[in-house]
């Protein structure tokens, strides 16, 4: 008797996944996530199949979709995702890829300023001065026939200073994610691709950066678009970008007066450089005149 109600409990907790299919003769949905889902499946009821790339008990904006994922893309109806760069870029592009010509794929987050949502803009707060270092695509890259499944490639070509400089995500686990790293140099015959970080379009991370030892440090970086899987990069340029490890801001300010620039907290552009002291350890420099610094 208690064998038989642990093997009842046991498969009452199992669900099976969710299997789309082109012979049933409900609607065929995906979604990217649980809860357009569960959005869908209030809305449509007993007339849709709704199924999610990413699992109730994933992170979206890490998960990689499955074999299982891209058959039930191939048989949809039609697809939902938020976007606006919430799911993971490998989930977007398993959607945009596998769907069926025809099939509609709604964007609901963009799709729904049409409707009167707002949408909050990505702005800059200026006024703190403390900051962040990471890397920001601004722009669609339309012009260059850019979607939102294309990649932009922002690559360290370069660096020279007293030490070692690497810049790093923190993985799941506490584990060090390497974008740049100059202890094994640079490699200009695979495409800097150890130390290179890829974003789609419009879209920006925040990264960890480490010095091995104090003082000037330059690091020189290039930018590429990847239209497509397999098509040529376009380039978008290259720029250095200058840090003070280790520097006092009366060292900076010093430095700064005796150029004729000014010494608040605010950026100014003077001889082709745009400065930002920030706060009292550290300040960077981008080689190239520019309305503001990016951050």
């Amino acid at each position: 008797m208690a064998a038989g109600v642990a093997v009842a409990l046991t498969l009452s907790g199992c669900t099976a996944p969710v299997a789309l299919s082109d012979s049933d003769g409900r609607v065929q949905v995906v979604t990217t996530t649980g809860i357009l889902a569960d959005l869908v499946r209030n809305v449509g009821g007993e007339r849709v199949v709704v199924d999610s790339i990413v699992p109730d008990s994933a992170d979206a904006h890490v998960y990689e979709p499955t074999l299982r994922d891209v058959r039930n893309v191939v048989y949809a109806d039609v697809a939902f995702s938020n976007y606006l760069l919430l799911e993971a870029q490998n989930v977007i592009k398993a959607l945009d890829a596998n769907l069926r010509d025809g099939v509609p794929n709604v964007s609901l987050a963009e799709g729904a300023a049409k409707y009167a949502a707002e949408i909050i803009p990505l702005v800059e707060d200026a006024s703190l001065d403390t900051i962040w270092l990471g890397m920001r695509v601004r722009g669609t890259g339309r012009e260059y026939g850019a979607s939102r499944a294309s990649d932009v490639l922002l690559s360290a070509v370069e660096v020279s200073g007293p030490g070692e400089l690497v810049a790093y995500l923190t993985e799941s686990f506490g584990g060090p994610d390497f974008y740049v790293n100059s202890t094994d140099g640079f490699d200009a015959a695979d495409g800097y691709r150890d130390d290179t970080a890829v974003l789609p379009p419009d879209a920006h991370t925040h990264m960890s950066w480490a010095f091995t030892a104090p003082g000037v440090y330059r690091l020189t970086m290039e930018a590429r678009l990847a239209v497509a899987q397999g098509a040529k990069p376009v380039e978008l340029g290259r720029q250095t970008f200058t840090f003070a490890v280790g520097w006092t801001r009366t060292r900076w300010v010093g430095r700064c007066s005796a150029r004729g620039m000014p010494t608040s907290r605010s950026t100014w552009t003077s001889g082709g450089c745009t400065c930002t002291p920030i706060r009292t350890v550290a300040v960077r420099c981008a080689r190239r005149c520019t309305t503001r610094p990016a951050r």
